[in-house]
């Protein structure tokens, strides 16, 4: 089982930096190249957050698919964690590689991620006195094109590792949460 503070998107990084093919997503190469040659820890931490989003658009479909939140581990938390979940089985969600859920007489629960690390992180970078428009126009971008100049703060960084850590996650029926997906829509 994972530890409380495992940061879930370590999988996909360990992944990546296995992969030479980045179909769908060739920027991937470019901050694989940095992640590779960055020495500051925090930077490393920010370069992963994007590595982890980018790996959405990859061809490699289980790469493509791994989300932190219902990825096989952090469901086996859910699972144990959660009393009222111990009697459900944990099964591959339906066509899916790498998601998972817990199952019971047709009630299923998945992962969900309750704060988001954009949002807060491109309002951190403006208050930094990075431009607005430039962050929110291509955040990826604006990493690749700033990273010498990003400082940021050990708060920061642990915020970052966080983000995608156990207790940032939270077991949901599943369509909780179709009200602000495209799907919802």
């Amino acid at each position: 089982m994972i530890e409380y503070n495992f940061d879930c998107k370590e999988v996909v990084i360990s992944e990546l930096l296995k992969l030479n093919d980045f179909s769908g997503c060739e920027k991937i190469k470019e901050f694989i190249r940095l992640y590779q040659v960055v020495e500051d820890e925090k930077k490393k931490n920010l370069l992963k957050l994007n590595l982890y989003k980018l790996s959405g658009q990859l061809d490699v479909r289980h790469i493509r698919e791994f989300d932190c939140d219902s990825c096989e581990d952090v469901t086996e938390v859910y699972n144990k964690a959660y009393k009222w979940l111990n009697d459900y089985n944990i099964e591959k969600q339906r066509n899916k590689t790498v998601k998972y859920e817990l199952v019971k007489d047709d009630v299923y629960y998945r992962g969900d991620t309750m704060t988001s690390p954009l949002t807060p992180l491109k309002r951190y970078f403006v208050l930094q006195g990075f431009d607005e428009k430039t962050i929110r126009k291509n955040f990826d971008d604006f990493v690749l094109d700033n990273i010498s100049n990003i400082n940021i703060s050990e708060n920061a960084s642990n915020f970052i590792c966080n983000t995608h850590s156990i207790g940032n996650f939270f077991p949901v029926p599943q369509g909780f949460n179709t009200g602000r997906s495209n799907f919802g829509k």
